[in-house]
């Protein structure tokens, strides 16, 4: 036998050889409490009823196609601020590669159409869903995916930090802005991150 193996076995052993069984405090394990075999679900995150922006209902596209860069923006600004023609105009400007006949815009063609209208998309490098999640003012316009969808299709989500919401285009209920509310979205995290502001 090993020396370390026989410390082992020694450290469970009487003086007399027989071995000792650990005895259990039955009083401390029953004052533990018990944890609930029901996971936490993840509507907590949703919000019960329409987010209001003092006192009227938030701006909502619903989904179109593959649309969802242009429903993404106007959601969070609150307003049809960009068209499906606005960004086609400049899908025909750019080379191949930057929109299709059902949408599925690239940045840089919304990019492109929201400059017309007097925004700008911010790149924000190095900001995942944490942070995202803490912030407390400004509009974002995010880019991920969702492991119910493939892996390869990206999608575009908003969040309007001020109202404490993020605002997904193909949902009916926006979610509460926090960590877990992006996540519920985008649960393979965030592949690009914009901030949407004024010129």
């Amino acid at each position: 036998m090993d020396s370390k193996a026989g410390s082992k076995a020694g450290s469970n052993a009487d003086s007399d050889g027989s071995e000792v069984v650990p005895r259990v405090d039955t009083d401390a394990a029953l004052s533990v409490p018990m944890l609930s075999k029901k996971r936490k679900a993840q509507s907590d995150t949703l919000w019960c009823g329409r987010p209001t922006i003092n006192g009227r209902p938030m701006y909502h596209e619903k989904q179109r196609k593959l649309l969802c860069g242009v429903h993404a923006i106007n959601n969070v600004v609150g307003e049809r601020l960009l068209s499906r023609c606005d960004v086609d105009i400049e899908v025909g400007l750019l080379e191949p590669g930057h929109g299709t006949s059902d949408g599925a815009y690239s940045v840089t063609a919304l990019q492109r159409a929201l400059q017309k209208k007097g925004y700008i998309l911010r790149k924000l490098g190095g900001k995942g869903h944490m942070w995202l999640g803490a912030q407390k003012s400004g509009h974002f316009l995010v880019l991920g995916c969702h492991r119910r969808h493939r892996l390869d299709a990206l999608h575009y989500v908003g969040v309007n930090a001020s109202a404490n919401v993020v605002i997904d285009s193909a949902r009916k209920t926006r979610l509460r802005l926090d960590s877990a509310g992006v996540l519920a979205v985008l649960s393979c995290g965030i592949d690009k991150l914009y901030r949407i502001q004024r010129q």
